[in-house]
């Protein structure tokens, strides 16, 4: 996890800590529902816990051969189909040459997990530990995916918030002395959306902390910053290679991706 996500966290934390110290309901209720673990995380251990996540570099690399591998295999079935039933449609020029074909690929969760925690481990500076990757958790369920991830507290830039917020958190503390070694979830949920040829979850993506769930305008209000710029900071886009993304849809846990790929002739 890198600094600015490290300030994101923070600054949820931040906000968290200033609803609960203002609200009428118990500091120790809000804090309850804000370490509230997800069920996957729960009743994982061991080897549950391996067959989710990369914890390793051979796994990013496993991963994203498997991912490459899937990609490619769709368009050289896809490139075969010209020759026989011709049940994919085609763009020409007006030399009635094949430039472009349209592919559909579905993705299980476990692969678009897979997709996501490739793209960190690929935007880290070389000098970090591939390890100390936060390691997320991907679910597809009702049309919309869920990612996120378990962070400890003790990790946070936390003395880097403005006063309201550093007396907001030092309050909770107080009260809660435990929380200074505190694990906490922190999640993204949307409507997946293309922008730019990229998948996104979408431009309002809700934000989890626990078991409570705020919107970015919401947070974006209290932050006293734009949503477009919260969300520009929260949101995690994924490239597929060469395949151009035009479109994508969720059925049951899976995503499907439609987009079309250059044909050399």
């Amino acid at each position: 996890m890198n600094i600015a996500q490290k300030r994101v966290i923070r600054k949820l934390f931040g906000i968290f800590c200033l609803i609960a110290c203002a609200g009428g309901v118990s500091i120790y209720y809000y804090w309850l529902q804000a370490t509230k673990m997800p069920e996957w995380y729960s009743t994982k251990s061991g080897n549950q816990l391996k067959k989710v996540e990369l914890v390793e570099e051979s796994d990013i690399i496993a991963a994203k051969s498997r991912l490459q591998a899937k990609i490619q295999s769709n368009l050289a079935e896809s490139q075969a189909s010209e020759h026989n039933v011709y049940e994919l449609s085609e763009e020409t020029d007006n030399s009635g040459i094949s430039k472009q074909k349209n592919v559909e690929i579905q993705f299980s969760d476990r692969e678009f997990n897979d997709m996501l925690q490739v793209e960190l481990a690929e935007k880290i500076d070389s000098s970090q530990d591939i390890a100390l990757l936060p390691k997320i958790h991907t679910t597809i369920e009702s049309g919309k995916i869920e990612t996120g991830t378990v962070v400890n507290l003790s990790e946070l830039p936390i003395s880097q918030g403005n006063s309201k917020e550093q007396a907001a958190m030092a309050k909770v503390i107080d009260k809660l002395p435990f929380a200074k070694n505190q694990d906490i979830y922190v999640g993204l949920s949307g409507t997946p959306t293309i922008d730019n040829g990229k998948l996104t979850l979408g431009e309002n993506p809700e934000v989890k902390i626990g078991n409570l769930t705020f919107t970015v305008a919401e947070l974006a209000n209290k932050l006293g910053v734009s949503p477009e710029k919260l969300a520009q900071n929260l949101n995690i886009a994924v490239e597929m290679g060469q395949l151009k993304v035009d479109n994508m849809e969720v059925k049951d846990d899976r995503v499907i991706v439609k987009g079309s790929v250059d044909i050399v002739q």
